[in-house]
């Protein structure tokens, strides 16, 4: 199978039984662009952003405080108007260092643009799992080292209540 970011993490949420969390953010995006739920294939990047950040009380989505990220959490952040970076989401896997400086973890996701450690063969995209650092930058945790260069970026860190 072929995906891109937010199809990979629709796709995980789908297989482990989370499709009401998924349902919440499509309801969501079907009130605010006034379409049909029904033409709504999947949910992408953006779309977790502007949901996260409705200020609509969630059912289902809990924000986490990134010290506390844990495997399954997913971090999504939006697209960068001034560099015209893209959305992008991808799923914690393991939580390598952890402390008020900086938080090392292993994610997977599908990208075109591999992380350090990346388990993606050179010159391939698709699925798969590398090393980001996140950082504080200006009181938030809104910076992060995706390979050799260092992103400020809106990150969102959330968990689907159990």
């Amino acid at each position: 199978m072929c995906f891109d970011c937010s199809g990979f993490v629709y796709y995980y949420f789908l297989q482990i039984g989370k499709w009401q969390a998924l349902e919440e953010i499509k309801q969501f995006v079907a009130q605010t662009k006034h379409i049909d739920i029904n033409q709504i294939q999947k949910i992408y990047a953006a779309e977790y952003v502007d949901f996260l950040t409705s200020g609509q009380t969630s059912r289902y989505w809990q924000p986490v405080d990134p010290l506390h990220l844990q495997h399954g959490d997913l971090i999504v952040y939006a697209m960068d108007e001034k560099n015209r970076h893209h959305p992008h989401c991808m799923l914690v896997d393991q939580i390598l260092k952890s402390d008020d400086e900086s938080v090392t973890l292993t994610v997977v996701d599908s990208t075109r643009t591999p992380h350090a450690n990346d388990t993606r063969s050179p010159n391939k995209t698709g699925i798969g799992r590398g090393t980001i650092i996140l950082y504080p930058h200006n009181g938030k945790w809104n910076s992060f080292l995706w390979g050799k260069v260092v992103y400020h970026r809106n990150l969102f860190f959330t968990r689907v209540k159990e």
